[in-house]
């Protein structure tokens, strides 16, 4: 079964016939590891998949991979603050602003 297929299908699963957190939960990490790199995918395809009249779920796929990708990519404004865990960077290195 080729990635996009999968991976569409385990967003559906995680939506109908009603909400599934542990389907859920298979398709975020799925996902996490096609975002990061980790399994080439093909997101026209998947999202065109998505949208199909076999899946439905062209909105809901977007909105699930928008939200992910949310979490799992920091915003670059917060990236220094969320690295060194709300310490100040110095030269010397990090330092506690008490």
């Amino acid at each position: 079964m080729p990635v996009e297929e999968l991976l569409v299908d385990k967003v559906f699963s995680s939506i109908y016939p009603q909400k599934n957190d542990e389907s859920r939960e298979c398709a975020e990490k799925l996902m996490a590891v096609c975002i990061n790199g980790g399994l080439a995918t093909n997101w026209t395809e998947a999202t065109k998949m998505a949208a199909s009249k076999e899946y439905g779920i062209g909105s809901q796929f977007q909105q699930f991979r928008s939200e992910l990708e949310k979490r799992i990519i920091p915003d670059e404004r917060h990236k220094d603050q969320m690295d060194l865990g709300g310490m100040e960077r110095d030269k010397e290195g990090p330092s506690l602003d008490l």
